[in-house]
């Protein structure tokens, strides 16, 4: 009896030993990516971005934020994620600015066109996403701050009419775009009134559109983002440089 109770009482001691060893045991801590690694699949480049959204048949997903930025590397974590990862090699070529770049390389890249918005949101929160047709990179399809979460990005990516891989780009039924001080309009509507307002929510303009495809100069319009709204139901946001 004493041999068996003696033998229980090693045994037990084993395993306790055992079992604090265990618990003890360093274990090994799970490394994430960087917030570099985190931007691997995206061009750094504005022309390489939109050449190849043009070859594919994509939107261009622009992703503005920068390396400080908590919010941002949340972004970029949700945007590894299986369903997000699945519509964007569908339907985009993602494309990032990081904001903390100079003035210069805004203007070389071509990029204060799409950071001109970022002055106009009042408590914005980064990250700045963007939908661009890369036929005409003058208009913002459509933008947003602080989508940082799966469910957030799949809402902002999954809009209505998006391109499939590889097929060619459906022309909007409404189209709007600035250059050269020329607002440039082309709806399905020969007669729709056009009022144009401020970021502030001012009226800049308003015309009556007696054609599908109507233009206005924009000289006497304030810089920054404009917002363009149809009596036919449909609105845009462009930016006047």
């Amino acid at each position: 009896m004493k041999t068996t109770i003696y033998s229980f009482t090693v045994l037990t001691a084993i395993f306790l030993l055992l079992s604090s060893s265990v618990l003890h045991a360093e274990i090994p801590p799970i490394e994430e990516p960087t917030y570099d690694e985190l931007l691997n699949d995206f061009h750094k480049s504005k022309a390489d971005a939109f050449e190849q959204a043009k070859t594919e048949g994509k939107y261009v997903f622009l992703f503005a934020g920068r390396p400080t930025c908590a919010s941002c590397k949340s972004a970029l974590k949700a945007i590894q994620t299986v369903e997000v990862q699945s519509i964007i090699e569908d339907s985009y070529i993602p494309w990032y600015i990081d904001l903390d770049y100079t003035k210069t390389n805004q203007l070389a890249e071509g990029r204060y066109y799409y950071e001109a918005v970022l002055d106009s949101i009042v408590g914005k929160i980064l990250p700045i996403t963007y939908i661009i047709d890369p036929e005409h990179p003058e208009e913002i399809i459509a933008f947003d701050c602080a989508r940082n979460k799966p469910a957030l990005l799949l809402e902002f990516l999954d809009i209505a009419d998006r391109p499939v891989s590889n097929e060619t780009i459906t022309v909007q039924a409404n189209k709007t775009y600035i250059t050269n001080n020329t607002l440039f309009i082309s709806t399905n509507n020969s007669n729709e009134t056009i009022t144009v307002y401020s970021i502030t929510g001012q009226i800049v303009a308003s015309f009556q559109k007696k054609n599908t495809e109507e233009t206005l100069n924009t000289k006497s319009f304030p810089k920054g983002v404009l917002i363009i709204k149809s009596s036919a139901g449909w609105t845009n946001k462009l930016i006047n440089e």
